[in-house]
């Protein structure tokens, strides 16, 4: 199987991308771990970048798959924090507060 990243860099590059989001104000990773998401769908996560790896070398791939499964991902976290704060108010009010 050939990866854009190994399991190491794979790390760094959901690390980098939890930072770009909270940086563009999507601050869900502070209350659903985006990293055990992405554990909890590993198959589909090394699948797609499988899929979206084919060609790299040659500067001919296509990206819209990983773009769908980022994409995803954040609207299962986000569908999950909608759940939690429906039964725990007081993160409902410390995130009121922290925005």
């Amino acid at each position: 199987m050939e990866a854009i990243f190994d399991e190491k860099e794979g790390r760094m590059a959901r690390l980098l991308t939890l930072l770009t989001l909270y940086h563009s104000g999507f601050e869900v990773g502070r209350y659903i771990s985006l990293e055990k998401v992405t554990e909890e769908r590993k198959e589909s996560y090394y699948e797609t970048q499988q899929r979206s790896s084919i060609g790299w070398h040659e500067n001919n791939n296509d990206i819209f798959p990983w773009i769908n499964y980022i994409l995803g991902t954040i609207v299962k976290v986000y569908k999950e924090l909608e759940i939690i704060l429906q039964y725990d108010k007081s993160m409902y009010m410390e995130l009121l507060n922290y925005q």
